[in-house]
């Protein structure tokens, strides 16, 4: 009964052209809201491939909110509210950030539970005598200085009464002292799996999208965006906060994470609507609003056009590609500029205070591995990467996103992109618009015009240079499995679909590699605690390893029921560390923060000097780094971890898997297409073994 009946919700509500994202009941439902169910819950709900609601499986055990006998009146009642039922919703929703002060603070782990959770992910990755060297070491270290900095720790936070101990540390030392260029080794890259091409569909298709992303930043500032839960928990928002109005400042040693964004209910101003065009290597910025009213989708066209115009005429400057400097030299070139001429300072204000920030590009992708490119690895010229979110447009119409890792993790988009497209969905059925907000063409387009010197033109070159250096060394693969979907796993398999593809990914590495183990990077989500944001997954644990070998070892006498009980262990053991982490119960963090107390105290982090530190992942050495973007329709990437490494970012949609892989091709180790084809052969392979097996 709940099933149909918010089936049912669903499809009136996407008939309808009532479709206010406050109005959504995605909130209501137990399900992870970052796109997988909490895994204490297993299959207790399940999110709508579409992103735009949830429903509870048979076998729900947390409690969703009682369904009505019947299902709700299709009247739409007003605009934003699309049935009677969901209004009555509406009345008991809360504000977005109404529980971000009051959710429980970080825990601490335990050392022996952070210690024993390291030591389980070296045994999987290690020979026995490095294994029993390596247990020696830790043995010492728990009864030694790693004591000391863990009582340190505790104490620290104590002192300090830390509602979240690691999120200083975690900001500064992973993200804002970086020192390298961000782009195009750091920055996230995502995309909509949806809209097909279409020959010169840029500009409309790129209003309707401003227009869209606008809608959803009134929803948050306006406080009305649905809150996400893990289960019964709400989850911290406060990094949607970062997702408007947010940039990242160049300074020397460390940099500054900034934001203009402000709720209606934290400030009486509204925060900078205007918005950043960059196109052909200029930059240009109008007004979304005129006297409070969001300009029409027309009305937005005509600017996008007067741009076209503007910048084809010849190449622009193509400032934005000092972004991609290294940190120190960008901070100093920066002040270079804002020395040579005021209307500089002014013009960074501009660009780093708007509400969007948008790029119109020349290239025709045919393809997804294009589109990941081009947002991921080309055109500097044409880019912010210091934004925490550029929206890039192709010529025929594909949208793809470069995003700046240190704003926020890569769900805050994820989620936002599916609102945006609940938004295109409805606009569609729009016919023609109200009264013109701009009648009389008062918001005008003005080109941002900064003046320079030979060295900051020099510089410019240079950090092009530098950027396609990099980026020409950086192989990406987008693969859609369609023969493999969400729906299949459940059916057949009766697993989480996320500990599905990670027991098939690290059998396709293992088939690939010579029958090697990869330590590997899991996010998971730490939001239902004050500031969170993630712990790490060491998903290549002793137990999938065992079921790899089984499946890769001819001369075994294993029964299929034999290689199925370890596939079975090796999974259950994945939703565990999973949960684990997810109650920031896993190890890195916890090790990170005595590395940190260490360096502060001058003392020994004597688990650091040891061989298996890195080969289990230590500082940042994680052959797989993987995240799983959810039961969503966009999938994204960023580059490896480590030089011999690969990216894998996967979604897990009912019509398909969608997965990209990245990978140096400076390293003779790694193969991004060979790589990308065991994962998609095993899917299917261990898929399709289930469905035959009568076991």
């Amino acid at each position: 009964m709940v099933k149909k009946w918010l089936r049912t919700l669903l499809f009136q509500k996407r008939a309808s052209p009532c479709n206010d994202p406050a109005y959504r009941y995605d909130q209501f439902c137990s399900s992870n809201s970052d796109g997988a169910c909490a895994p204490r819950y297993k299959f207790g709900c399940v999110r709508i491939s579409d992103g735009s609601g949830c429903y509870c499986d048979d076998t729900c055990t947390v409690g969703c909110p009682p369904p009505p006998t019947t299902p709700p009146p299709p009247s739409c009642i007003g605009r934003g509210a699309y049935c009677d039922a969901i209004f009555k919703l509406k009345r008991t929703m809360k504000k977005t950030f109404e529980y971000d002060d009051k959710l429980p603070s970080l825990p601490l782990p335990t050392l022996e539970h952070t210690l024993e959770r390291y030591l389980d992910s070296v045994r999987a990755v290690v020979n026995d005598d490095e294994y029993v060297r390596t247990k020696k070491i830790v043995e010492q270290f728990a009864k030694g200085i790693g004591r000391e900095l863990h009582e340190q720790l505790k104490a620290d936070i104590e002192k300090h009464q830390a509602r979240n101990w690691l999120a200083k540390w975690w900001d500064e030392e992973i993200y804002l002292k970086w020192r390298l260029p961000i782009a195009p080794t750091i920055n996230m890259m995502g995309f909509s799996c949806l809209l097909p091409p279409k020959v010169d569909s840029q500009l409309t298709r790129a209003c309707i999208h401003i227009y869209a992303c606008a809608l959803v930043f009134e929803t948050i500032y306006e406080e009305r965006y649905p809150i996400s839960y893990m289960g019964k928990y709400p989850l911290t928002m406060y990094q949607f906060k970062h997702f408007f109005n947010t940039c990242r400042i160049p300074h020397k040693e460390c940099d500054e994470l900034v934001s203009s964004f402000r709720t209606v209910s934290e400030d009486i101003q509204t925060p900078p609507t205007h918005i950043v065009i960059i196109r052909n290597g200029h930059l240009f910025t109008f007004n979304l609003y005129e006297s409070k009213k969001l300009l029409t989708p027309p009305e937005i066209l005509q600017k996008l056009d007067d741009i076209i115009k503007q910048s084809d005429q010849n190449p622009g400057l193509g400032l934005g590609a000092l972004t991609a400097l290294p940190r120190d030299e960008w901070a100093e070139i920066r002040d270079h500029l804002c020395q040579i001429n005021e209307q500089n300072r002014i013009n960074f204000q501009i660009i780093e205070q708007a509400l969007l920030v948008y790029a119109l590009d020349n290239d025709n992708p045919e393809n997804l591995t294009e589109l990941a490119r081009i947002g991921m690895l080309k055109n500097p010229q044409s880019r912010w990467f210091d934004r925490s979110n550029v929206y890039i447009v192709t010529r025929n119409g594909f949208i793809v996103a470069n995003d700046e890792h240190s704003a926020y993790e890569g769900i805050v988009p994820t989620q936002i992109g599916d609102h945006i497209q609940n938004h295109i969905d409805s606009l569609e059925k729009i016919n023609s618009w109200p009264i013109l907000s701009d009648p009389n063409n008062k918001i005008i387009v003005q080109e941002l015009l900064f003046i320079y010197d030979s060295h900051v033109f020099n510089v410019i070159n240079r950090a092009i240079t530098l950027f396609h250096q990099s980026a020409d060394n950086i192989e990406i693969i987008v693969i859609n499995v369609n023969q493999c979907t969400k729906e299949d796993i459940k059916q057949y398999i009766h697993i989480h679909p996320d500990t599905f593809f990670q027991l098939c990914l690290q059998l396709a590495y293992f088939k690939l590699h010579g029958n090697k183990p990869a330590s590997t990077y899991e996010t998971a989500s730490t939001r239902r605690f004050y500031r969170g944001r993630t712990e790490t997954v060491r998903t290549c644990t002793s137990e999938v390893v065992a079921w790899c070998r089984a499946m890769t070892n001819l001369n075994n006498q294993l029964t299929e029921i034999e290689k199925r009980k370890l596939f079975l262990i090796a999974a259950n053991r994945h939703q565990e560390l999973m949960f684990e982490a997810s109650e920031n119960q896993g190890c890195d963090r916890h090790l990170f923060g005595l590395s940190m107390i260490a360096y502060i105290t001058g003392k020994s982090f004597e688990l650091a000097n040891d061989s298996s530190w890195i080969k289990s992942g230590g500082n940042g050495n994680f052959i797989l780094s993987t995240s799983c973007i959810g039961f969503t329709i966009t999938v994204g990437g960023t580059a490896p971890m480590c030089l011999n490494g690969y990216g894998v970012f996967y979604r897990l949609g009912s019509d398909a898997i969608t997965f990209t892989v990245t990978a140096y091709r400076n390293c003779s180790d790694t193969n991004a297409q060979a790589f990308a084809d065991s994962i998609e052969r095993t899917l299917i392979e261990i898929k399709t073994s289930f469905i035959q097996s009568n076991l």
